[in-house]
């Protein structure tokens, strides 16, 4: 005989959303305001939010996991979810609908029942039109890191760099040349931030002393540049 849960005291409701797997608990917080009170309730714990933004701008919202981590030996639940206008994707294996819901209202939704106050890192992995960098700014306003990979060419690299870059709070890393002699190197290194790190392993950052006398980012990391000696001397 089925059981309405929300009929249950409220001692045996909270134990019921403890237990509820996870891609259950978050389809029952879409169905009124109540439940996704209760679901907030729950106090439930995923892993630091890891948005990866693609070239389809689905932004992929999931838990960011290191290569040698051990996935049964979590403390808290991992989800991977992709996040289209009114619907998102549990897993690769099912999903919710919610025709009023954009990308936006999906990851606001996420944040607040899980009780997340800012996205731990966004990644810019694959091309993507320019002209979704507003969108990424509208759907995160704030974030604690931000990767651009190494798939960038150098024009978008840069306008993603000085579009995002002031979105996150503690660390940048760009794995694309900006330095190119088309652009200015003055732009990126005038930057207001607190921790950028600068990697092109294919091509070496060409710098002159002038350029980084100029730096205003407290911690940089350049870890593959071409400084000349006469310009060390």
């Amino acid at each position: 005989m089925p059981i309405r849960i929300l009929a249950l005291p409220a001692k045996d409701l909270q134990h019921t959303l403890k237990c509820m797997d996870i891609g259950d608990l978050i389809a029952f917080s879409l169905c009124s305001i109540r439940t996704k009170n209760l679901a907030k309730s729950s106090n439930r714990k995923i892993e630091p939010i890891f948005v990866e933004v693609c070239f389809h701008l689905t932004s992929k919202e999931y838990e960011e996991i290191g290569e040698e981590v051990d996935l049964f030996a979590r403390d808290h639940d991992y989800i991977f979810l992709i996040v289209f206008d009114y619907v998102t994707v549990f897993d690769n294996r099912s999903g919710w609908q919610k025709w009023e819901f954009t990308r936006s209202d999906w990851i606001a939704h996420f944040m607040s029942i899980f009780n997340e106050s800012i996205v731990h890192k966004l990644e810019v992995s694959d091309y993507c039109p320019q002209s979704h960098l507003d969108d990424i700014k509208h759907l995160i306003p704030k974030l604690r890191k931000l990767r651009i990979s190494h798939l960038q060419g150098t024009e978008f690299a840069k306008k993603a760099f000085l579009k995002l870059s002031p979105l996150a709070i503690e660390q940048v890393e760009i794995h694309t040349n900006v330095f190119s002699n088309k652009y200015k190197t003055s732009d990126v290194l005038t930057s207001n931030l607190n921790s950028v790190s600068f990697n092109d392993w294919k091509k070496p950052l060409k710098l002159e002393i002038d350029e980084l006398l100029v730096v205003n980012i407290i911690n940089l990391t350049i870890k593959n540049a071409n400084i000349t000696d006469n310009e060390l001397n």
